[in-house]
């Protein structure tokens, strides 16, 4: 028997649970595995600390015989191939593994964190989106990277870009990353399989209008030299910070609140300190009183039913040229109108 018998074992059309345990603990020992040369491969210590995952991503009912197999598919590869002991074959072997079952791998895995997505509130599924397509498109460092496309990634380097430096909050989102598949979460280093870098899962995290409206807001303002801080979720608002250095250690930041529907709720998110201009987009709002005290507060609020990208981008730009006063905007209103222009 060969290490391509033992793939074709573990990864087969016709058995879910054993594939998505073989991929699991392939991904696990490709990455965490790392020194040139071990005497010892301690199978347990490798699979134990997957139980969690495994128990979330399957079920308690198939958790067991997942368990079970994934170790057993890491014993037969090294029965089968005592080579592979040396970090440079194996990760040759384990990459030539995914590549090649990978459209079956692929298919299983977005089955199951597909239904899991239904269970996260959408506040979490924006910054999820926005991770994932950071991670996707190079914005975020990687450790490592397998040819199939799946990433090894410092947890602090994610986490804290998005959700600030809260550990408690960034704990609090750990189980969030398992059902969408990504594995030790609760480790330093976390591991991100390739198919959840796929773009048609990536754009199921939310609805079209709001992930063209988020994406071209980015970008009207990465024209402008800003940059994107954090993303922070509270109830039923989704709050992204954009930054703009305007000379030595002078920012200016922008904090994009969306929200549904806006009611009297928005006050708790109001007190904050510092040099910041706080713009509100929302689908409807509960009375014009709240909206005149907001404006009065120096707070605009875009209001757009359908969320449509043309027209919230032309009132964002209109605000901001309404501040062009300021110093960082003085020579940028021609360029502001040809965004205009662009996305009108």
């Amino acid at each position: 028997m060969t290490i391509k018998d033992v793939a074709d074992r573990y990864f087969t059309k016709d058995d879910p649970v054993r594939t998505i345990a073989s991929y699991i603990a392939l991904l696990v020992l490709r990455f965490e595995r790392r020194s040139n040369y071990e005497k010892i491969i301690n199978i347990e210590e490798i699979v134990k600390p997957l139980k969690t995952e495994i128990n979330i991503l399957l079920g308690p009912s198939a958790s067991f015989k997942a368990y079970n197999i994934a170790t057993s598919f890491l014993e037969e590869l090294f029965k089968e191939d005592p080579e592979i002991l040396e970090a440079e074959k194996r990760f040759k072997k384990l990459e030539e593994i995914e590549c090649d079952k990978y459209n079956i791998i692929r298919k299983f895995y977005l089955t199951i964190i597909e239904n899991n997505i239904r269970e996260l509130e959408e506040s979490t599924r924006l910054i999820l989106y926005k991770i994932l397509n950071d991670v996707r498109y190079g914005k975020i460092h990687l450790i490592d990277r397998t040819c199939a496309g799946s990433c090894y990634i410092s947890k602090i380097d994610l986490l804290t870009k998005y959700l600030g430096n809260d550990i408690n909050i960034i704990n609090e989102f750990s189980e969030n990353l398992i059902k969408i598949g990504i594995l030790k979460p609760n480790y330093l280093r976390i591991i991100i399989p390739a198919p959840v870098l796929d773009s048609s899962f990536i754009k199921k995290m939310i609805s079209k209008d709001r992930r063209e409206l988020i994406n071209n807001i980015e970008s009207v303002l990465i024209t402008l030299g800003f940059y994107r801080e954090k993303i922070e979720s509270l109830e039923n608002f989704k709050i992204i910070y954009y930054v703009k250095n305007i000379e030595r250690s002078i920012k200016f930041r922008i904090r994009i609140i969306e929200v549904d529907r806006l009611t009297r709720d928005v006050e708790k998110l109001l007190n904050v300190r510092g040099n910041i201009l706080t713009i509100i987009i929302t689908r409807s709002i509960e009375s014009d009183k709240i909206r005149n005290e907001l404006e009065q507060l120096g707070i605009p609020v875009i209001v757009s039913e359908n969320l449509s990208t043309s027209y919230v981008v032309d009132r964002l730009v209109r605000i901001l040229l309404e501040i062009s006063s300021l110093n960082y905007l003085k020579n940028v209103k021609e360029l502001l109108e040809d965004v205009l222009e662009i996305f009108s």
